[in-house]
C-alpha cells in the first residue's frame, strides 16, 4: 500500500486485538523463536484504528525476529500511559543497532549508509518509536 492511509478508528479491546496479533504473528516465527506480550491495559475498549496498530506491530515483530535470526526472544509490552494513550514497546534478543549508525538513522535524507542487515527496516521502525514505540488511540 502507498499513500497515506484513512484512518478508521473503532473501540477496540486491546486484549483482543493482541490475541489476533499472536495468532497473526506466531506461525511466522521459527521454532527457536519466542513471542512475550505483556498486557497491561484494563479491560475496556478504547478508541484507535486496530487494523493500522496490528499492521504496525507485526511488521516490528518481523523486523524483530529477521534481526534475531533463527533464534531468540521477542517481547512486546502494552500499557496506558496517564489515560491518554497507549505505549506499545518491542524489544527482541538480536544483535542490536550498530552504535556508529544512531545519529543518523532517523535521517532519511543521510548520505551514511546503514549496513545491509537482514531485518532492518529501522526508520519505519522510528516513525513508529520516536517517542519510543508510542501508538496512539
Amino acid at each position: 500500500m502507498t499513500g497515506a492511509r484513512t484512518l478508521r478508528p473503532t473501540a477496540t479491546h486491546i486484549g483482543r486485538l493482541l490475541d489476533d496479533l499472536t495468532l497473526l504473528a506466531g506461525p511466522t516465527l521459527p521454532a527457536g523463536m519466542t513471542l512475550d506480550i505483556a498486557n497491561h491495559m484494563p479491560d475496556q475498549a478504547v478508541l484507535l484504528d486496530s487494523g493500522l496498530v496490528q499492521d504496525g506491530l507485526l511488521n516490528l515483530i518481523l523486523n524483530a525476529r529477521d534481526a534475531c535470526g533463527g533464534a531468540g526472544r521477542i517481547m512486546l509490552e502494552v500499557k496506558p500511559v496517564h489515560e491518554t494513550w497507549i505505549e506499545c514497546t518491542i524489544r527482541d534478543t538480536g544483535p542490536g543497532f550498530p552504535s556508529p549508525h544512531w545519529r543518523t538513522v532517523s535521517n532519511p535524507s543521510s548520505p551514511q549508509k546503514v549496513p545491509k542487515v537482514r531485518g532492518w527496516d529501522f526508520r519505519w521502525c522510528m516513525t513508529w518509536s520516536n517517542p519510543p514505540a508510542v501508538i496512539y488511540g
